[in-house]
């Protein structure tokens, strides 16, 4: 794309194509500048101005991706994504009651578009709505089972009810799906952790590991497995080791001062609790472990 932008730099498909690219890589700020040439040059492309929106979206400009979204949609008013994507601006600005009533919308005329139930149980999990989002969940997952992120919130949701068993199915089926992702690996861990099954813990934080040598999540939470199993000595030092890939996390802070004050090393442990403390002031937990 950049060769034929460099002979043609008004060409508009390689500058939208060009600008997908950059967003699907992560340079969302990038796409934005070519996916805004492509959209100047054909106005009335409704797949322009949607993945536009898609674009600023990414760049936290929620105003300007909702005005795109809608003239997206009154140029390609059966595309289900664009509506969705309204009620998600409204979400990122706080406007909760206002996404669901969008999304409600949605579901309505587009009732087998899984997208639109996810989204849903989102804003509903948002507004604190946890058993109304592990449905609109359940219900996206079985209008398309391979929807990871609908399986991986249906567990975050379930596991919040205190439905740990059924939390645990949710992220088993998911990595059944995807077996190498990490989010989901450490999602099991914690759920497994909190059912008391710590050896099987340790054994999907270690495949985690494995993938991902730096994920500080993996190494907090293969410290708590392993502690739990009584190697509290192995269990400091994999804590040492997540806070050392990520100073500024505060759960690995107070997991790691916490296994310090465990084995009776105070001095150490009540300055990093402290820090955890400054970093989290409104975290209960952070001044429960000082304390």
């Amino acid at each position: 794309y950049d060769q034929i932008l460099i002979k043609n730099p008004k060409q508009p498909d390689a500058l939208h194509l060009r600008g997908l690219i950059a967003l699907q890589t992560g340079a969302a700020g990038l796409a934005v500048e070519y996916i805004r040439k492509a959209a100047r040059l054909q106005p009335k492309n409704w797949a322009f101005k949607g993945n536009l929106a898609a674009a600023l979206l990414e760049t936290h400009d929620s105003e300007g991706a909702r005005t795109l979204y809608l003239r997206a949609a009154q140029l390609k008013p059966d595309a289900p994504q664009f509506q969705t994507g309204i009620a998600n601006c409204y979400a990122m600005q706080g406007k909760f009651a206002d996404a669901e009533k969008q999304l409600r919308t949605v579901t309505q005329r587009f009732p087998q578009f899984a997208l639109a139930w996810f989204n849903l149980g989102n804003v509903q999990r948002d507004q604190g709505n946890l058993r109304q989002s592990v449905e609109h969940y359940a219900h996206a997952v079985a209008l398309d089972p391979g929807l990871i992120d609908a399986r991986n919130n249906l567990g975050a949701s379930l596991l919040a009810l205190g439905r740990t068993e059924d939390a645990e199915s949710a992220y088993r089926e998911a990595l059944q799906l995807r077996p190498d992702d990490i989010q989901l690996l450490c999602n099991l861990a914690s759920v497994l952790i909190d059912r008391g099954q710590f050896a099987d813990a340790e054994t999907q934080c270690r495949r985690a590991i494995a993938l991902a040598p730096a994920s500080a999540t993996a190494y907090s939470f293969l410290g708590a497995a392993i502690g739990h199993q009584g190697r509290l000595l192995d269990a400091l030092e994999i804590h040492r080791k997540a806070a050392d890939l990520a100073p500024g996390d505060v759960r690995a802070l107070v997991a790691l001062g916490t296994a310090l004050a465990e084995l009776g090393n105070t001095a150490e442990g009540i300055p990093i609790l402290k820090r955890a403390a400054e970093l989290a002031p409104d975290v209960w937990q952070t001044r429960a472990s000082l304390g």
